[in-house]
């Protein structure tokens, strides 16, 4: 912390960022904070990639905003690969074997991989799908039939 002088003769503690949040998180996962911030499965995302849990009072984006850029490290990025989305999103590659055991006496083996890539649009767009729905399902399952 830094001792601020203000005209009144005060000492006002400013307190230095560690980071910004987009130096931290992709910018559709900090989107995906800013539309669910009390969202356990966020909040859980948010420990698995900082290490740490968000307090229990940062309810809000903007306070979760706070935290991060106060306690939490930059990360370093890696660079793309081939196959990767253009701009922020995720690849996941598949890879698979079977054998075909027949009557026939015969055998076949088959293998292969395959990568699968979303972008940030289609990852934030299937996200915020299953959040309405988890949504309206926590409120339906709320309310007491008459």
């Amino acid at each position: 912390m830094n001792a601020v002088m203000i005209d009144v003769g005060v000492p006002v503690m400013t307190v230095q960022r560690r980071c910004r949040i987009e130096e931290v998180f992709a910018s559709p996962f900090i989107e995906l904070i800013a539309l669910a911030p009390r969202n356990p499965i966020v909040r859980g995302l948010i420990l698995a990639q900082t290490g740490r849990m968000p307090p229990p009072g940062c309810v809000t984006f903007e306070q979760i905003r706070e935290w991060v850029e106060m306690t939490c490290e930059k990360k370093v990025r890696p660079t793309s690969a081939t196959g990767a989305p253009t701009g922020d999103g995720i690849v996941i590659k598949v890879e698979f074997s079977e054998t075909e055991n027949g009557r026939a006496w015969y055998s076949v083996t088959r293998s292969g991989s395959a990568e699968f890539t979303l972008d940030s649009e289609e990852l934030l767009g299937l996200v915020g799908k299953r959040l309405l729905r988890a949504t309206d399902w926590m409120t339906s399952s709320r309310r007491s039939p008459n």
